[in-house]
C-alpha cells in the first residue's frame, strides 16, 4: 500500500503543477499585438511613435484591458476543462473513541482512495457554456482593442496639442519680438520729434499686450505637457520635449465617398465585433438555460485502500454509471431561462445602438476632416497675405509714409494669422486620427515601425479598401 500511496501522490503533484504552469488548454491569449515596452529616455525629444508606443505600453487602462482578457482566458480554460476526468485522491487517519462509563480506543485507522468521474452526455449543457465563455473571451477582446484604439488616438491628440501649444510659444515669443521692435522704432522717431506721445503710447500698449500673450501660451505649454504625460502613462510633472515638427505638410483634398467609410467601419470597429459576439454569448446562455432542465449522464470509478494496525489490508474497487434528472428546483432553472432570453434581446438592442453610433461618429468625424482641410487652406492663403501686408506697413511706416495704428494692426493681423494657421494645421492632424478611429482602421503594426511619425489615416486608397 505505501508504494500505491505515494504514486497516486505524485501523480496529483505533477497535474496539479504542470496545470498552474503552463495552460495545458491553451486557453490564454498571447499579446503579440501590442508593442514590447522599452525603456524611454524622457530627456529625448518624442517622436509621436514614442509617445504612442509608450502609452499603449505603460497606460494602466492598456494594462486593466490585458488583465480583463487574461482572466476571461482564464474562464474559458474553466469552461474547457468540463470536457476532462475529474481525478481526486483522499487520504485519512485516525483513531475513534466511544463508550459510556469508560472510554475505548479503536485501532489506528489509515484510508487512502482514488475516484475518478467523468461527464458522458448532458444534452449539450457543457457545449453552450464553452460556447459562452469562448463568446465573452472574444467580446472582451475586442473591448480591449477599443480601448487600445482609444490610448492611441488620445495620446496622438494630446501629442498634437502639446506641438500646437510650442509653435503658438514660439509665435508669440516672436509677435513679442515684432511688437517691441514697434515700440522701439515709435520711441525713437518721438525723441526725434517725428511721432506723437499717442503713438508712443499705443506701441507700448502693443508690446505689453504681447508680453501678456507670452505669459499665457506658457501656461498653455505646460498644461499640455501634463495632458501627454498623463496619456502615455507617466507623472503629469514629467519634463517632456518633442521633435521637431514639420509644418510645411501640402494639403491635398479629401473626396473619399462617406457611405464606404462608414461600410468599412461596420467591418473594422471592435466596439461592433464586440455587440457580435455579445449576442453569440447571450444565444449561448440561452441554450446552456435550457439544458438545465435536461438529465446528465456520468461515469464513476474509484478504489480505495483500507488497513488498521490490527486487521489486514483491504481494497475495494467500484465502478457505476449514474443518471441525474432534475424534477423541481424552486422554479430557478425557469427563471433563468426567462432572464437568458431577456438578455439576448438586450444584445440586440445593443447591436443596433452600436451600428447607428458609429455611423454618427463616421458621419462627424468626415464632416470634421472637410472642414479643417479648408480652414487649413485658408489659413495658410491668410497667413500669407498678412505677413505681405505686415511687411509693407513696416516699411512705410519707416520711411514715414505709414502711421503706428496702421502698422500696429498689420502686426496683430500677422501674429493672429499664425495662431490660426498653427492651430489649423495641428487640429487637421488631430481630425485625420479622429476619422481613423472612428473608422477602426488604426493600425497597431504602424506603432512598431521605426518611423519618425506614425500614418495614422494612410489616405483614400486604403481608406476603400
Amino acid at each position: 500500500m505505501s508504494n500505491t500511496k505515494f504514486i497516486f501522490i505524485f501523480i496529483a503533484l505533477c497535474i496539479s503543477s504542470i496545470a498552474f504552469a503552463f495552460d495545458p488548454l491553451f486557453a490564454e491569449e498571447s499579446d503579440a499585438d501590442i508593442p514590447p515596452c522599452k525603456n524611454l529616455n524622457i530627456d529625448n525629444p518624442l517622436t509621436l511613435t514614442d509617445s504612442v508606443t509608450f502609452a499603449l505600453c505603460k497606460n494602466p487602462d492598456a494594462k486593466i484591458a490585458l488583465a480583463n482578457v487574461a482572466y476571461q482566458a482564464d474562464l474559458v480554460g474553466q469552461a474547457r476543462s468540463s470536457y476532462l476526468p475529474s481525478l481526486n485522491i483522499d487520504s485519512s487517519i485516525g483513531k475513534t473513541y466511544y463508550g459510556s462509563n469508560s472510554f475505548h480506543v479503536s485501532p489506528l485507522n489509515r484510508n487512502l482512495s482514488l475516484s475518478a468521474n467523468y461527464l458522458l452526455y448532458d444534452f449539450g449543457a457543457r457545449e453552450a457554456k464553452n460556447s459562452y465563455a469562448t463568446a465573452m473571451f472574444d467580446a472582451v477582446s475586442q473591448t480591449k482593442d477599443a480601448l487600445l484604439q482609444t490610448i492611441f488616438f488620445n495620446t496622438v491628440q494630446a501629442y498634437y496639442t502639446l506641438a500646437s501649444a510650442n509653435s503658438a510659444l514660439d509665435a508669440s515669443v516672436e509677435a513679442e519680438n515684432y511688437a517691441l521692435q514697434s515700440y522701439m522704432a515709435a520711441q525713437k522717431k518721438y525723441e526725434v520729434g517725428a511721432a506723437t506721445p499717442a503713438d508712443k503710447l499705443q506701441a507700448q500698449t502693443s508690446y505689453s499686450n504681447a508680453k501678456l500673450n507670452t505669459i499665457t501660451a506658457e501656461g498653455l505649454v505646460n498644461n499640455a505637457k501634463a495632458s501627454l504625460a498623463n496619456a502615455m502613462g507617466l507623472s503629469a510633472n514629467e519634463p517632456i520635449k518633442l521633435s521637431t515638427q514639420n509644418e510645411s505638410v501640402n494639403i491635398a483634398g479629401f473626396n473619399t465617398d462617406l457611405n464606404r467609410l462608414i461600410d468599412l467601419a461596420k467591418q473594422k470597429r471592435p466596439e461592433l465585433k464586440n455587440a457580435e459576439y455579445s449576442i453569440n454569448a447571450a444565444q449561448s446562455n440561452v441554450q446552456s438555460a435550457k439544458s438545465e432542465f435536461m438529465p446528465s449522464i456520468s461515469i464513476n470509478g474509484s478504489r480505495s485502500y483500507d488497513s488498521s494496525s490490527v486487521f489486514q489490508q483491504g481494497r475495494t474497487d467500484a465502478g457505476m454509471i449514474t443518471m441525474s434528472i432534475p424534477i423541481f428546483s424552486g422554479f430557478s432553472s425557469l427563471y433563468a431561462l426567462k432572464a437568458a432570453k431577456e438578455s439576448l434581446k438586450s444584445a440586440n438592442a445593443s447591436k443596433e445602438k452600436e451600428e447607428k453610433q458609429i455611423t454618427l461618429e463616421v458621419y462627424t468625424a468626415y464632416q470634421n476632416i472637410l472642414t479643417q482641410t479648408q480652414s487649413l487652406k485658408a489659413a495658410t492663403d491668410l497667413l500669407s497675405s498678412a505677413e505681405e501686408s505686415y511687411k509693407m506697413a513696416t516699411g512705410r511706416y519707416k520711411a514715414g509714409k505709414g502711421n503706428i495704428i496702421e502698422l500696429l494692426n498689420a502686426q496683430s493681423a500677422f501674429a493672429d494669422a499664425k495662431k490660426q494657421k498653427i492651430s489649423a494645421f495641428y487640429n487637421w492632424q488631430i481630425a485625420k486620427g479622429a476619422l481613423a478611429k472612428a473608422i477602426g482602421v488604426i493600425d497597431k503594426n504602424d506603432i512598431i515601425k521605426n518611423e519618425q511619425e506614425i500614418n495614422i489615416f494612410k489616405g483614400n486608397k486604403n481608406a476603400d479598401k
